[in-house]
């Protein structure tokens, strides 16, 4: 159910796809979110949501955003010191150009499996450092990529 529903999957929907009653379910989950916390376990489109809502696994996803956060620092900062990424990306625009690809890999999935990949070699095209790339603009900081984060994708139920 959350691989092909994500957060909007309810227990009850669990409990039926599992062909099991719901007294099987909440015994083991009491609620949607503790269910979500078993998902950190597993990969699929609830997994894949998490991380960016801040209503299930709180902790977890605390943890997972401070993890990755650092990592994609250090990859962009070796990337310009290299001078193949453009000096004004941050780590805060990684987030948001890897929600636009996995958007579109997702939603073009059933007619267009290869649309994902063509958008991510475009996105990747810009990335890169040349003297005559027009300016950006002012990137997110951590609060309004917070804010994003928090708007972004279904609400959870």
């Amino acid at each position: 159910m959350f691989a092909e529903q994500g957060l909007r999957a309810s227990l009850d929907g669990v409990a039926r796809r599992a062909g099991v009653g719901v007294g099987t379910v909440y015994p083991r989950f009491a609620d949607k979110e503790a269910l979500v916390e078993a998902l950190f376990e597993i990969g699929d489109r609830g997994l894949r949501e998490i991380p960016l809502r801040a209503g299930f696994g709180k902790s977890r996803v605390a943890e997972l955003r401070i993890r990755v956060a650092t990592a994609v620092e250090q990859l962009v900062t070796r990337a310009q010191a290299e001078g193949a990424l453009r000096p004004e990306i941050t780590g805060n625009d990684v987030p948001l150009l890897l929600l636009m690809v996995g958007e579109v890999a997702q939603n073009a999935q059933g007619f267009r499996p290869d649309l994902g990949r063509r958008y991510l070699r475009l996105i990747l095209d810009g990335l890169r450092h040349r003297p005559d790339a027009t300016d950006l603009g002012e990137p997110v900081d951590d609060d309004e990529l917070e804010q994003f984060m928090r708007g972004w994708g279904p609400v959870p139920r």
